[in-house]
């Protein structure tokens, strides 16, 4: 089986690389695409164990959407805030 994921980055960058891989990658269908994103990039860093899911003592940059993106994947680009390292980075 070949793993794939998206764009690994050690910083928050305000462009859409990211985001142009993960819609990509969601025609495969959305639980690849979020494993493709989170879970994968970790495992393949060798950081699992404490990061690529949200459970309580695990480092977690998160991006919250103010639309679902299970009625449409492209509800993705509505991102109403970013967290990094514990800070909000974006919020509007």
């Amino acid at each position: 089986m070949v793993k794939v994921f998206t764009g690994v980055r050690r910083f928050v960058y305000a462009h859409t690389e990211p985001l142009k891989e993960f819609l990509a990658l969601a025609v495969v269908g959305l639980s690849a695409a979020l494993a493709a994103a989170t879970v994968q990039p970790a495992k393949f860093l060798g950081l699992d164990g404490e990061m690529g899911s949200i459970a309580p003592g695990m480092r977690a940059d998160l991006v919250l959407l103010d639309a679902n993106p299970l009625a449409d994947i492209r509800n993705t680009r509505e991102i109403g805030r970013v967290i990094a390292r514990g800070r909000v980075m974006f919020s509007h």
